[in-house]
């Protein structure tokens, strides 16, 4: 018997009309599987065009589509979440108007990123939506790491999320481990600068987190 969550999905998806039951049971599944989330098991089953699933569901929740490329967050809004927010909900904050900051997710099934937003700002959180991709090339420009590297990162355990960046500076590094640890962040770092063919990284501490830049 599905639970409360998959029950909930399950109404949005069929409101979406792009799925017939078999379908929604199979991303359903897909889910549960990898954990991933709905949006991309719906584009991993190729069953719809990220960007068409997302203005459906949009249609269905009342949620606002917003098309990155054309669109710049405000300075006000990058400053009221602190990166390891941005990157553990993979969201871009994009305005803060009366108050609500109005941020873009390609996740809008996920029950819990609105109260851990709201919190992590300080103030109430509006959702709207766009591609995952558009989002991580967004992210990449604005806080300069991309978050598909840090999406790599957590997944070897080179990063956890309940920390920020910061904390490395705190690490005594005669830790054979922490060493270690401090050794594959700084390869993670040249890495993408390489892939990415950048001519300079410029590191930035701030007061609780560390911003790195990639002049491309």
């Amino acid at each position: 018997m599905a639970g409360q969550p998959d029950a909930f999905a399950a109404l949005v998806l069929k409101k979406t009309g792009l799925f017939t039951d078999l379908q929604i049971e199979h991303v359903l599944a897909a889910d549960r599987s990898d954990g991933t989330g709905i949006t991309g098991a719906v584009v991993r089953l190729g069953l719809a065009r990220e960007d068409e699933f997302l203005r459906k569901i949009g249609e269905v929740l009342g949620f606002a589509y917003t098309e990155l490329a054309q669109t710049r967050p405000t300075d006000e809004s990058l400053t009221k979440l602190p990166a390891r927010a941005v990157y553990q909900y993979n969201v871009l904050p994009m305005v803060v108007e009366n108050g609500v900051l109005t941020v873009v997710t390609c996740d809008p099934f996920n029950t819990g990123m609105t109260d851990g937003l709201r919190l992590a700002a300080g103030c109430p959180v509006r959702v709207t939506l766009s591609p995952r991709e558009e989002i991580n090339k967004a992210v990449q420009k604005y806080y300069g790491v991309g978050a598909d590297a840090i999406e790599k990162m957590i997944e070897d355990g080179r990063y956890a999320v309940d920390t920020d960046l910061a904390s490395i500076s705190k690490i005594d590094v005669n830790e054979i481990g922490a060493e270690a640890s401090i050794v594959k962040f700084v390869n993670q770092i040249i890495a993408e600068a390489d892939r990415q063919g950048a001519t300079d990284i410029h590191v930035e501490p701030m007061e609780d987190e560390l911003r790195i830049r990639y002049r491309i």
